[in-house]
Order: C-alpha cells, then sequence, then structure tokens
C-alpha cells in the first residue's frame, strides 16, 4: 500500500491540488457540481452526477471520463496529458490510495446574533387587540374573533354545525 501512496503524492495529489481544488474542494468559493476532491470520501462517494471512482470498474469512472473529455470536460481550461490520464487509471487500478481525510468543518460561528434577535420569535409577546366583527353571536372565545375576522375579511363564514342554532 505504501507504493499506492507514493504513487497518489508523487503523481495524483499534484494535479488534484493544481487542476481541480479551485473548484472542488471545501475551501472552494463556490463547490462545482457539489464534488469535493479534497479528501479520499468525496473522491469515492462523488457529486451531483454520482460517484466520481469506480474502482472494481476503472473505466466507468466520471473522473476518467472527464480526464479523457469524454462527456464532460475536466479540468475545463485544457485537457491535460495522456501521461497524467495514464497515471489516474493506474491509480484507481490500485485502488485509489489516499491518505486525506475529511477536513474537519469549522467550529466557528457566522451566526448574527444581532440579527436573529430581530426575528420575530425572539420578539416579546404582546397584546393584540381582539378584532371587532360583524357576527359578533358567533365567536366563544377571543381566538374565535380573531379566526372570524379574516373569514369575514376573505368574504367567507364559518362552517356550521346540524345542531347549531341559525
Amino acid at each position: 500500500m505504501l507504493r499506492g501512496l507514493s504513487f497518489f503524492e508523487a503523481k495524483i495529489r499534484p494535479v488534484l491540488v493544481e487542476h481541480c481544488q479551485e473548484c472542488h474542494s471545501s475551501t472552494s468559493k463556490s463547490l462545482k457540481g457539489g464534488l469535493q476532491l479534497d479528501h479520499r470520501e468525496g473522491l469515492l462517494h462523488g457529486g451531483d452526477s454520482g460517484p466520481t471512482i469506480i474502482l472494481d470498474h476503472s473505466e466507468n469512472s466520471l473522473l476518467l471520463k472527464a480526464l479523457k473529455y469524454d462527456g464532460l470536460e475536466m479540468p475545463p481550461k485544457g485537457k491535460l496529458a495522456a501521461s497524467v490520464v495514464a497515471d489516474f487509471e493506474q491509480w484507481i487500478k490500485l485502488g485509489a490510495p489516499d491518505p486525506r481525510e475529511r477536513p474537519a468543518t469549522s467550529t466557528s460561528s457566522r451566526f448574527d446574533f444581532a440579527e436573529a434577535s430581530k426575528l420575530w420569535s425572539f420578539q416579546p409577546p404582546r397584546r393584540t387587540p381582539v378584532p371587532d366583527v360583524q357576527q359578533a353571536e358567533w365567536p366563544k372565545r377571543d381566538l374565535d374573533r380573531f379566526v372570524l375576522a379574516k373569514l369575514e375579511h376573505l368574504e367567507s363564514s364559518p362552517a356550521r354545525w346540524p345542531n347549531d342554532a341559525l
């Protein structure tokens, strides 16, 4: 396995950093295609188009198809040398060894507490005046007045139960 990791470090990681990381990493300003290529889990899981690498059928790997400009064209700035694509093919056949782990998510909060405190759910309750209604005999509680006021605004009326007095 050390041979595979050495191969990754010498041949694969530099290409990923130079040609892919700008658009496909956890540090990308705008992650393209939902694909993170800066850790092994991202490579295996893939993005919006599905798994990036298929270990038991390397020829079907989206990564290779993209590098060969076969349906997908990556990197977008220009096709890589055939020798680089061959390195990726060999690396996948080796089992795609990759020592990189998913970067830890930041625990720093970008939550703006001052702005959040303006949300209605953080405001203290306050009494709202009970609305006047036309059918003053219908409401039994103050809450009913709010419901009836909305119905009257919509030019509707509450449903009546069969036993209700007309």
